[in-house]
């Protein structure tokens, strides 16, 4: 085995005990213990919930605080205003593949200008997201700031990483340079977030906009 695929499947297997130490979607699996991808679709299908899927296993995803949502809202609608008409940016329910058929999660926002993601409007995933936004919980913070992110920056269509913090302004925002990722944070309300390789920029403002602490 290359040292490459080994610390890949570290990475992996490192993932997975996260998950099942931690329980951290906050409800329980499916009484069915190993599920094809086809079956796994079919499962959110019937349940009418979303499911992360590694290798097989189904992790439920628990609902969000009021605060959460309005900050994805927000935060969506904010790329939406100044996103080339060829992008789309997606919230919640749409899932980011990290290895076809077998490791898919859920972002809070999602943004790609790739042809391939958006070519077929039936499809469930996006396969080559250029933005990923995950907005913090107590329960999930640890998970989204250590696997989940480290998970997201292997993707090699990544460009930004963000975190918002729904308890207080604060978003961190991790951008891929040459060899390594750049690390900013705001805390100020009239803070501009740029996304120059996007042409994207958001100000802390707009996400936080109705949102009370």
């Amino acid at each position: 085995m290359s040292a490459k695929l080994a610390v890949g499947v570290k990475c992996y297997e490192e993932f997975y005990v996260y998950l099942t130490k931690a329980n951290i979607m906050g409800q329980a699996k499916p009484q069915q213990t190993h599920y094809s991808y086809s079956e796994y679709l079919d499962l959110e299908q019937t349940d009418g919930i979303r499911y992360e899927y590694y290798h097989g296993e189904v992790f439920a995803m628990s609902g969000g605080t009021i605060n959460h949502n309005q900050i994805s809202i927000n935060t969506q609608r904010a790329i939406d205003d100044v996103m080339p008409d060829d992008c789309r940016a997606f919230i919640g329910d749409i899932k980011v593949e990290i290895l076809p058929n077998a490791h898919y999660v859920y972002p809070d926002v999602v943004y790609t200008c790739a042809s391939e993601d958006l070519d077929d409007g039936q499809d469930h995933k996006i396969t080559s997201p250029s933005l990923v936004v995950e907005v913090l919980s107590k329960s999930t913070r640890q998970y989204d700031k250590d696997q989940k992110q480290n998970t997201y920056m292997r993707i090699p269509s990544l460009r930004y990483y963000v975190l918002i913090d729904q308890y207080k302004y604060f978003v961190e925002a991790y951008e891929r340079q040459e060899g390594f990722w750049k690390y900013t944070t705001y805390q100020q309300p009239e803070d501009v977030i740029a996304l120059a390789q996007l042409n994207l920029h958001l100000t802390v403002k707009d996400i936080y906009r109705k949102v009370k602490f």
